[in-house]
């Protein structure tokens, strides 16, 4: 990847990698800083189980540039209640434009590894002209949520290698024109390599209409995808597939019969039919409790945000490991995590775990190593260890343990 005087080198092969920079040297003169650690604004953090990218530097200008150092924190990027409307009245107190658009535009360089504020700014983005006082706080909500989730970074492991993709629809969700707003995100493996959160251009007329556009504009994306790696030789195995959360619009995708409620709306039926029809794509139903596109759709609140954007992969250094193990229950600490429907929140209810002989909160999870009889808390927030029923002699074993646990995961 070549930007300017900026290139990027990779390859299964080091020796490949060494010849390619020493053909290059032979051109022209080049500096060889290494491992990749930082590039276009972007720290890449490596790991033994992957790497994250953040912009914590670039999160730290932009919050001295709009004099938000030091704001309190905010759980989410944007409330649901009261919406966002244009600002039409003479009365309305207008902000400084030149401000608030160069902060919007700033942010939505943040988006590359920040799909978590994607709709945010989408949505703030459309209040340029004028931007009134109402516009200004809601940005400067989003910029104490990032001074919270500064060390916050898009994480990259090994996984299957398919694509999936996660496509909805807000119906009717702008205020002014009543236009639906279309999400979705491209996996490759567990990682996102794709993302949208945009406004729809023509007013739909029910949901299922709001999401099959929602869902064409997805199956063009992830066909592009497909294309791009089939150009450079990597061949997926399996067809991709799109997930969605509306039964009609997965029913329209595979019915060969014509209605007459979705004449308006022929050229993405027919498209989106005839891609599912000769095998290009096929096109299955989530709940919506599972819809990780739900997060570029509209706000959220605090819980369910802060699950979908884990489920995005947006996580901290210290997260990722557990994010991980989550998802790889081959791993032993994985099956930990994955048997605890409390930690995980699949269940409201408090559990014991597996061969336990303490009780766990919904903060942490106390368990027993098969080889060496231990207590260890694996804690959301790294910030406490919150363990009930138990002496204070196992507490203090608890946390002793906890903490070679951290170490030997190099935590």
């Amino acid at each position: 990847m070549a930007y300017v005087d900026d290139i990027i080198l990779t390859g299964n092969s080091t020796q490949a990698v060494d010849d390619v920079v020493c053909q290059l040297h032979k051109q022209f003169a080049l500096k060889d800083l290494g491992q990749l650690s930082f590039f276009l604004g972007i720290e890449v953090q490596h790991m033994p189980h992957g790497m994250l990218l953040t912009q914590r530097k670039y999160v730290q200008d932009i919050l001295k540039k709009t004099g938000m150092e030091g704001a309190a924190n905010t759980p989410t990027p944007m409330v649901s209640y009261p919406k966002l409307k244009l600002a039409t009245s003479d009365s309305d107190q207008t902000v400084d434009e030149r401000l608030y658009r160069s902060t919007i535009g700033m942010l939505q360089y943040l988006c590359v590894t920040r799909p978590d504020i994607s709709f945010s700014v989408n949505k703030l983005s459309q209040y340029m002209n004028p931007p009134g006082e109402a516009h200004w706080k809601a940005v400067k909500r989003v910029l104490r949520y990032l001074a919270g989730t500064i060390d916050h970074g898009l994480f990259f492991s090994r996984g299957q290698f398919k694509l999936v993709c996660y496509s909805d629809a807000d119906w009717a969700s702008s205020v002014e024109d009543r236009r639906s707003t279309t999400g979705y995100v491209i996996l490759l493996g567990p990682n996102p390599i794709a993302w949208c959160s945009k406004k729809q251009p023509v007013m739909s007329r029910s949901s299922t209409e709001a999401e099959y556009r929602s869902l064409a504009s997805c199956v063009s994306e992830i066909l592009w995808v497909r294309q791009l790696l089939n150009e450079v030789g990597v061949c997926m195995a399996h067809a991709p597939t799109v997930w969605c959360d509306n039964t009609s619009t997965v029913s329209m995708s595979a019915n060969p019969t014509n209605h007459a409620r979705v004449k308006h709306i022929e050229i993405d039926h027919h498209f989106v039919r005839e891609k599912v029809a000769d095998g290009s794509l096929q096109v299955n139903f989530v709940p919506s409790a599972n819809q990780i596109a739900d997060v570029l759709t509209k706000p959220l609140a605090p819980k369910q945000f802060v699950g979908l954007r884990s489920a995005l992969r947006v996580t901290t250094k210290d997260e990722s490991i557990v994010l991980e193990n989550r998802e790889n229950p081959e791993n032993d600490f994985g099956r930990l995590l994955a048997a605890n429907d409390a930690l995980t929140g699949a269940a409201k209810q408090w559990k014991n775990p597996p061969r336990g002989r303490l009780k766990c909160n919904v903060d942490a999870v106390v368990f027993e190593s098969a080889n060496v009889t231990f207590w260890a808390a694996v804690v959301r927030d790294f910030g406490s260890c919150s363990v009930r029923n138990c002496s204070s002699s196992q507490l203090t074993e608890g946390i002793a343990m906890r903490e070679a646990l951290y170490h030997s995961l190099n935590w």
